[in-house]
């Protein structure tokens, strides 16, 4: 009877070591979750930060939030799981619903980055267009240019930085406007009409998405690109130069 009643208690051990054991286990998944879920809360709290300040500036726009049916599902799975998690702690260390979740959280970040992102650069890009370097290169080369163009490739510097530098504070927008108040006015400083009558409309042309008709390449045009060493910053391409790649 000693050896029996010894044997129940060893059992009864036994059997307490394995809870534990499963206890330990389970406490370990949980604080495995615990750490990822504090990485998702942490990737998706900047882009929210930005994306209310780019809406209360009418930079996003309220309709190219993602699909509120993507934010409901999203919701549905987390109700989901914390129901499972009130019924049962340790279902949160397992199941298709934690990572259904975790993929949707991860899809929601992505997207509502994508959309500040192409904001932004929208935004960035309407105040303070580009401008072809070839073309300050060119201006630079004058004295009566020299000292705006040194101002607007810095400004061009700066603001190319803060295109790819989403916001999260006020103050950072705020910044980039008086950037790109500087920008503007300084570029109207830069007015091509001080150039030969010929050499503007051939600079205009040359920079504008069309290109310049190889007419206005005058023999005035020429000697100006020569005497101001930038005729090597010019190339005569064919306007149907896409079809003519075939040949190369």
């Amino acid at each position: 009877m000693q050896i029996i009643a010894k044997c129940q208690d060893l059992k009864k051990k036994l059997d307490e070591f394995d809870r534990l054991n499963r206890l330990k286990g389970q406490a370990q998944g949980l604080e495995s979750r615990r750490q990822e879920l504090r990485v998702r809360r942490q990737t998706l709290s900047s882009p929210i930060k930005s994306a209310l300040l780019l809406r209360a500036k009418d930079i996003v726009r309220p309709d190219s939030w993602p699909d509120n049916t993507d934010l409901r599902h999203l919701s549905q799975h987390m109700f989901t799981l914390r129901i499972k998690v009130e019924e049962s702690p340790d279902s949160l260390t397992q199941g298709q619903a934690y990572a259904m979740t975790l993929k949707q959280l991860d899809a929601l970040a992505n997207s509502i980055c994508t959309t500040n992102r192409q904001a932004w650069e929208i935004h960035v890009d309407s105040r303070a267009p580009a401008v072809p370097m070839a073309l300050l290169d060119i201006l630079g080369r004058l004295s009566k240019f020299s000292n705006d163009v040194r101002v607007i490739k810095q400004l061009n510097g700066e603001i190319a930085k803060i295109r790819n530098q989403i916001p999260l504070e006020e103050a950072d927008i705020t910044h980039f406007h008086n950037l790109s108040s500087s920008f503007q006015e300084t570029l109207k400083k830069l007015d091509l009409s001080r150039l030969p009558e010929e050499v503007e409309t051939f600079l205009r042309a040359a920079f504008s998405p069309d290109g310049a008709a190889i007419l206005l390449l005058s023999q005035e045009v020429i000697n100006w690109l020569k005497e101001h060493d930038s005729l090597a910053e010019f190339r005569i391409t064919s306007s149907r130069q896409s079809r003519s790649q075939q040949f190369r």
